[in-house]
C-alpha cells in the first residue's frame, strides 16, 4: 500500500482522503483549518454528505486517515494528491493561486519517485505551465525523470447516490506513459 497525502479536504479531497484509507493506504490529510482537521481526527465530517460521514468514521476506527495542518506530515507519503479550490475571480478568469500554494508544499516534501496527482479543476497546460515549474524549482528533481506529475480530474458530484467517489469512471494523464501507467495503477487500487 501507498502512503498518500491530500492536500485539501475540501468536496473533493475528504471523499478522496477516506477512499484511500477505506482501501488500505496510510493517508495524511493537510488543511489549512484547524477546526476541519479537529472534526476529522474525531471521526467526524465537515461535509454534510451520508456516504462521505460513514467513510470518514470507518477511516477514523481503521486509523488510517490522519488529517493535520502540519505540511511536515506529507514527508513519508509517496502519492500526494492536490485537491485544492481553483475559484474565478469577477472576471471569471481562474484564480491559480491555490495550486501554486499547495505545489509549492508539495514541492518541500518531494522525493524521487513520488507521483504527484492534481485532481484539481483546471484549464488545459496548467499541470505543465503552472504546476510543473513550481514543483521543480522548489524541490531540485525533475518531472517525468525524477518524479512523475498526472491529472486526474475530479468528478464529484455532491450528493449522487449512484455515481461516487468509489465508482465514478475517471481519466488519468501524466508527462510520461509511465507517470500515467502509475497513476492508473494507484486508482485502481481505490475505483
Amino acid at each position: 500500500m501507498e502512503k498518500v497525502g491530500i492536500i485539501g479536504l475540501g468536496y473533493v479531497g475528504l471523499p478522496l482522503a477516506s477512499l484511500c484509507a477505506k482501501k488500505g493506504h496510510n493517508t495524511v490529510g493537510l488543511d489549512k483549518k484547524s477546526e476541519v482537521v479537529d472534526q476529522l481526527n474525531a471521526g467526524k465530517s465537515h461535509i454534510q454528505d451520508a456516504l462521505t460521514e460513514t467513510w470518514v468514521k470507518e477511516a477514523h476506527k481503521t486509523g488510517k486517515l490522519h488529517a493535520t495542518t502540519d505540511e511536515k506530515e506529507l514527508e513519508d507519503c509517496n502519492v500526494l494528491i492536490i485537491c485544492v479550490p481553483t475559484p474565478i475571480d469577477k472576471d471569471k478568469k481562474p484564480n491559480t493561486d491555490p495550486l501554486v500554494e499547495a505545489s509549492a508544499v508539495v514541492a518541500k516534501h518531494l522525493k524521487e519517485k513520488d507521483l504527484v496527482i492534481v485532481e484539481s479543476t483546471v484549464f488545459p497546460g496548467t499541470c505543465e505551465n503552472i504546476i510543473k515549474p513550481v514543483l521543480e524549482k522548489e524541490s531540485g528533481l525533475e518531472a517525468g525523470k525524477d518524479f512523475y506529475l498526472a491529472h486526474c480530474p475530479e468528478r464529484v458530484n455532491p450528493g449522487d447516490v449512484l455515481w461516487t467517489t468509489e465508482n465514478i469512471p475517471r481519466v488519468v494523464g501524466a508527462l510520461t506513459p509511465e507517470g500515467t501507467e502509475k497513476a492508473a495503477i494507484f486508482y485502481k487500487t481505490l475505483l
